[in-house]
């Protein structure tokens, strides 16, 4: 004891000259306090993952990525001292917290870093055997790999993963995987794949439990939002352009205003309806001016992901336009971490 309290004291002395904050000395401190008032708590971190979900949302993943790190970490210590609880309890929130990870790393482009935080989270959550939980993470894994190109054949596979373990019941990370089934067959131009897909989609989200379907504030829900999303994006890379507009229009209402990724994904949906209807100037216009006003810190692989697809939608007569040239040389630019 008088070794370790040489040690604490040492570390806060260094706060004086260095002015570094001893973390490791705080956080001895608050296992020993944690040892003597019961231990860690399965639903204390069951809270944590919640609002590391909300986070994810809300500010940029780079500053997220740190502290969410540092308590996957510390997770992991815990479980392996053998807290008391549910075992499977344990292994769930293991899972949410790696899912957080995968999505984070992903966010930020991270693509091979995030497949193993993936992996990680799939078998976290097949040994909780909470099939919610289960077809989550398969589900969101498949819409991350398909922005992030990794082979079809895999996306395909979790996918179907997803359906396997939900059977006919219906979950949200079913809808996520069934919404990326819809993207795939949009990308390869199979129109009618594609909106059949979506309508499996509609299906399954009228049938999830409205705890699922009113959480608009976490990572973890699947509101009406997500499905308007992914009309949007299918409808418009389709070609469908007037039932796109509607959907895009219906979508970027129903966001609240502080989902400025979200949005700016929908406004991109809308740049690619424009090119889709012959208005090239218009639709690459339209993308650069909502790209260059999200601050850099949200440049997400998704919200680049969409850019790219817009110029992807210029006719090749139309690849040396002045606007497209800058539009293209903008996506060139590395994303701010």
């Amino acid at each position: 004891m008088d070794q370790t309290r040489r040690q604490l004291l040492q570390s806060f002395a260094l706060m004086g000259t260095a002015g570094v904050l001893p973390l490791d000395a705080i956080e001895k401190i608050r296992q020993a306090m944690t040892t003597l008032v019961g231990g860690e708590r399965l639903e204390d971190w069951e809270e944590t993952a919640w609002e590391y979900a909300h986070a994810l949302l809300v500010k940029p993943p780079a500053a997220v990525l740190g502290d969410l790190a540092l308590d996957a970490y510390a997770l992991q210590q815990v479980i392996r001292r053998g807290p008391a609880g549910d075992e499977r309890g344990w292994a769930a929130v293991n899972a949410r917290m790696a899912f957080l990870m995968a999505d984070c790393l992903g966010l930020l482009g991270q693509v091979r870093e995030a497949s193993h935080w993936w992996r990680i989270a799939r078998r976290a959550a097949d040994l909780a055997g909470d099939p919610e939980l289960q077809t989550a993470v398969r589900g969101y894994e498949a819409t991350m790999a398909c922005y992030a190109k990794r082979p079809t054949k895999l996306i395909l596979q979790r996918i179907d993963e997803a359906a396997e373990i939900a059977g006919a019941k219906a979950y949200g990370g079913v809808a996520e995987a069934e919404g990326t089934r819809a993207l795939l067959a949009a990308l390869r131009g199979d129109a009618r794949t594609a909106l059949e897909a979506v309508r499996t989609v509609e299906e399954i989200y009228e049938r999830l439990p409205d705890r699922v379907t009113r959480d608009t504030t976490t990572a973890f829900g699947w509101p009406r939002t997500r499905l308007l999303h992914t009309k949007s994006f299918v409808l418009a890379r389709v070609g469908r352009v007037k039932e796109a507009q509607a959907a895009h229009e219906e979508a970027i209402a129903a966001y609240p205003a502080w989902r400025t990724r979200q949005i700016t994904q929908v406004e991109l949906h809308m740049a690619i309806s424009a090119i889709r209807a012959g208005d090239v100037a218009a639709g690459v216009g339209h993308a650069r001016t909502v790209l260059e006003r999200l601050p850099a810190e949200h440049h997400t692989m998704f919200v680049r992901g969409v850019a790219a697809h817009v110029l992807a939608m210029v006719p090749p007569s139309e690849a040396h336009r002045p606007g497209v040239v800058e539009f293209r040389e903008l996506l060139a630019l590395p994303p701010a971490q």
